[in-house]
């Protein structure tokens, strides 16, 4: 399993479509898998939704639903689901091996998919032309559908347009001398700053090759995208996970109220399986907020995991806890917190020192190569003397939110059996 793909919640049910090899554990023969939920947390998984063939592979993308039917490929009052994805050729008699998008309906909610007999809709004859992002814009009637995708080699974003979802015309492109090197899976969407309706920003969402989940901030004016200038440089301004291990995050259609992004947590590829690999992270809510001035891209878990709680005291000595748990906490200047702690000091280390909060994970268990065991350190300012931090650990996984949700560190770590415990140092919680 690797990126997440046509993330949408249609007539109550939330989909999860992925990159998924179902003949073994390495990346290949990519097609796309299928899981629904009811609320985000409890997953079903569904036989595979796009397979892949001999000649075409099935890379990433997104799906809308033409509640108008304005594609006409609709069967009932309802409208279809249409899927946009990345046509991996491979060989093909006629398409060679470049990347083209396609497209696969659905008119029955999502159960069953049928790829469309004129495919390719949109080829610009490349090799590096991929990761479809679909969305209406304007009103309804009035508007019209934008796609965004990327030439990835060259660090541009294609914009185009279409009536019709079936045929597409190229509005503008866009590039940023910010965010060099290699683009992928780009998203675009608006957010309210500060909650305020009034003041929308734009931001348009990538990932890059290290690998690292960035955005810019800017306006959309349904023809090209402007790059907000005023926004200070550096790459503090523009990362959404500093963590080692979120890459191909994408956000949801279909959820007016508030937009929630998932991404692929298993970038890291010196990662062992048992016998599985590749997960996604948690859904995460995004806000744009001013912080010191600067508008910031901010996360927080999904109101459904907030649950009653219990005091762990920060008493400095280890204590056993479940596989999965979320801890919040405030840490002061100096302070720490071990998880996935042994008995004798292993764990993955998670602390504030010097005016960054880190993340080592030096010590974190049975995979010793140094390209894994780096750690993360971001600055990020106390508010009071403390740093707040809402951190979710599930076996192998550990997701660090900290502040207001500016900063965001995903991490796989790989914890033996003996490390079932959790040291609290100079934290209250």
């Amino acid at each position: 399993m690797n990126d997440p793909n046509g993330l949408i919640r249609h007539d109550g049910v939330y989909h999860l479509f992925f990159q998924y090899n179902a003949t073994g554990d390495e990346w290949g023969s990519i097609s796309w898998g299928h899981a629904t939920s009811t609320d985000l947390q409890h997953w079903t998984e569904h036989e595979i939704a796009i397979g892949c063939s001999e000649d075409e592979w099935i890379f990433s993308g997104s799906i809308v639903h033409d509640q108008d039917n304005t594609s006409g490929l609709g069967e009932g009052s309802d409208g279809p689901l249409i899927a946009f994805y990345t046509s991996q050729y491979r060989d093909h008699p006629q398409y060679g091996t470049r990347q083209a998008q396609s497209i696969a309906v659905s008119t029955d909610a999502g159960r069953t998919w049928k790829q469309h007999p004129d495919n390719p809709v949109s080829d610009r004859g490349r090799n590096d032309y991929r990761d479809p992002k679909v969305f209406w814009f304007g009103e309804r009637p009035g508007g019209y559908w934008v796609m965004v995708t990327v030439e990835a080699d060259d660090s541009r974003l294609v914009i185009n347009r279409s009536d019709d979802l079936l045929h597409w015309t190229e509005l503008s492109t866009f590039t940023s001398p910010n965010l060099p090197g290699f683009w992928e899976c780009p998203d675009l969407f608006p957010l309210p700053l500060d909650g305020d309706e009034g003041r929308p920003r734009w931001v348009l969402s990538l990932c890059t090759r290290g690998p690292a989940q960035v955005y810019l901030l800017g306006d959309f004016d349904g023809t090209k995208f402007t790059e907000d200038a005023s926004i200070p440089p550096g790459d503090l301004y523009r990362t959404s996970d500093f963590g080692h291990d979120n890459y191909a995050a994408v956000t949801f259609s279909g959820i007016p109220e508030r937009r929630l992004m998932m991404g692929w947590m298993g970038h890291a590829f010196l990662a062992p399986t048992a016998p599985w690999r590749g997960i996604q992270t948690l859904p995460r809510e995004l806000a744009l907020v001013t912080l010191d001035r600067v508008p910031r891209l901010t996360s927080r878990f999904l109101r459904e995991l907030d649950t009653p709680s219990v005091e762990v005291p920060a008493s400095g000595q280890r204590i056993t806890v479940p596989l999965a748990y979320r801890l919040q906490t405030r840490l002061q200047p100096g302070a720490s917190l071990l998880v996935h702690a042994s008995a004798d000091g292993d764990g993955t280390r998670i602390g504030y020192q010097d005016g960054c909060l880190y993340v080592d994970r030096s010590r974190s268990g049975t995979l010793a190569d140094p390209a894994f065991m780096v750690a993360r350190r971001v600055p990020v300012a106390l508010e009071n003397g403390e740093l707040q931090l809402d951190v979710v650990v599930d076996r192998c996984c550990i997701e660090v939110i900290a502040g207001h949700g500016e900063v965001v560190l995903t991490e796989l770590v790989f914890p033996g059996p003996e490390q079932d415990g959790l040291l609290l140092d100079g934290s209250s919680v």
